[in-house]
């Protein structure tokens, strides 16, 4: 959900940084990551497995949908991080 200045900066036609929104895992493992930012801007979606800064992998590139769904998180596998970039 958004919060406050969200919704205000939305009303007022102003930019957002991306925010991931929610995270959804299904039974087979895929992951859905929504997220607000701008309009028609396209951004990058990453993982990471450990958080260290040289350990994210780029996944999906030009998404401008504001959703992606991640088919590399096994369904064994416990924990994965995402973070949504601008893609310059």
């Amino acid at each position: 959900a958004l919060d406050a200045n969200e919704v205000l900066a939305l009303f007022q036609g102003g930019d957002l940084e991306p925010s991931i929104t929610s995270i959804a895992r299904n039974e087979s493992g895929s992951a859905t990551i929504r997220w607000i930012g701008k309009d028609g801007v396209p951004y990058l979606v990453e993982y990471s497995k450990t958080l260290e800064a040289d350990s994210w992998i780029e996944v999906a590139d030009s998404i401008t949908t504001g959703v992606y769904t991640d088919n590399n998180f096994a369904p064994g596998e416990d924990k994965i991080f995402y973070r949504i970039q601008e893609q310059n």
